[in-house]
């Protein structure tokens, strides 16, 4: 056999076996996919009786499922818990996170019925392929008792490579939730979540958004300093610390401090969080004044630059410390959920710092193209919207002087 005709053997050879381990790969995923659903004559196997039953028993919770322990030796009880809430579908999400926080998460799962199945394969998969997961990551699941979590579809993970758990955890577009039309509650999933925690402060995100490499450290120094020198610890309970939020377009480099934020700012490939769909939503964290204020890059210089006093229609993402008041779980209208509660922590004394030189990301544009039908409805009916909120304060309570200010 001739050299050429020897290569163009070897060459077919590798392309044919490429072609049917892609097939493979394809044929099974699909056969994992198509498992989701129950088939006919398969029992039910339904999650053990929930740990805890919230919202007069409307929802069971099982707290640290499936939990192997807290395996990372640097926490201490002085250390920041990164608080996330999602459906099943977002639990790709946790993979680019731990690469850049490297302490604790609480993360709380909505799994009705086969969305159970999933979420308990997903699991295992993540803490096999990222062992920073597996170090750092509690889970907790939630459901309605109309639609209890069922796990009769458990094992569709089992002989998956890693790049293909990313694949099958991204494929995961359409959940039981969303199929079957169960409404998500915002509000239970946060305080669950929260309840989670077993360190001094939190740092409530949505799974879309990402902190920066650094912020962990920096916060930890910076709480260090700010609540444990000359026994300030009592006096900064109600201090909540803002961490300013920026859209950042996908060709934009690396973004690791404030200096290459601002130069992405200028470039046009940076911008506010949510300025096309809510500008509103987070006018009051004042971007302009924040770029003007100091920048360091030290580990200690993190700071507060000035303070929030204004919060109508602002929903930030802040710092706290983990014994503050929950989410009201009685309001499940979009967008009340989160001002009722802003009303609530100013009504009670918070104050709203905003913090100097740190900040947290989401990677792509929000566009009208990308708004949900909620985020659609307030942005084209805003009076409306802020109506109905100041009903929602009278309805369940929230009146009288303190909460004045939640009326103006």
């Amino acid at each position: 056999m001739s050299r050429t005709r020897k290569a163009g053997f070897i060459i077919c050879f590798l392309i044919g076996s490429q072609l049917v381990r892609f097939c493979l790969e394809n044929m099974f995923l699909y056969e994992a996919t198509s498992e989701d659903t129950i088939k006919p004559g398969k029992a039910e196997r339904a999650l053990p009786a929930a740990s805890e039953y919230t919202q007069g028993s409307r929802y069971g919770i099982h707290y640290f499922y499936k939990s192997e322990g807290f395996g990372n030796e640097n926490w201490n009880p002085y250390d920041v818990t990164l608080v996330l809430h999602g459906s099943v579908d977002r639990l790709h999400r946790l993979i680019e996170i731990t690469r850049v926080w490297r302490g604790p998460i609480s993360m709380s799962v909505f799994a009705p019925a086969q969305d159970a199945s999933f979420l308990d394969d997903a699991i295992d998969g993540l803490r096999l392929c990222w062992t920073s997961i597996r170090k750092t990551t509690s889970f907790h699941i939630v459901y309605p008792t109309t639609a209890k979590g069922n796990t009769s579809n458990i094992g569709s993970f089992v002989y998956l490579s890693c790049k293909d758990i990313i694949r099958r955890l991204r494929r995961k577009v359409k959940t039981d939730a969303a199929e079957k039309s169960i409404p998500y509650p915002h509000n239970v999933m946060r305080n669950v979540a929260h309840k989670g925690v077993i360190t001094s402060h939190v740092l409530h995100i949505d799974a879309d958004l990402k902190p920066t490499a650094r912020l962990r450290d920096r916060l930890l120094e910076f709480l260090k300093l700010r609540t444990q020198t000359n026994n300030q610890y009592q006096a900064r309970q109600k201090d909540l610390y803002i961490l300013p939020v920026f859209e950042v377009r996908h060709e934009a480099g690396p973004i690791r401090n404030k200096t290459d934020l601002f130069s992405a700012f200028e470039k046009r490939q940076a911008r506010p969080y949510m300025q096309e769909l809510c500008p509103q939503c987070h006018k009051a964290t004042n971007y302009e004044l924040w770029f003007r204020s100091s920048s360091s890059t030290n580990i200690t210089a993190l700071h507060t630059s000035y303070t929030v006093r204004n919060i109508r229609e602002w929903e930030p993402y802040f710092v706290s410390v983990r014994k503050r008041p929950h989410l009201d779980e009685r309001i499940t209208s979009y967008g009340h959920d989160r001002l009722v509660h802003m009303c609530e922590l100013q009504a009670n004394g918070f104050k709203f710092h905003v913090l100097s030189d740190e900040f947290l990301l989401h990677h792509g544009y929000r566009n009208k193209a990308t708004m949900s039908q909620n985020e659609r409805s307030r942005k084209e009916q805003r009076t409306n919207f802020y109506s109905k909120f100041i009903k929602v304060l009278g309805k369940y309570n929230y009146v009288g002087s303190k909460y004045s200010k939640c009326y103006h």
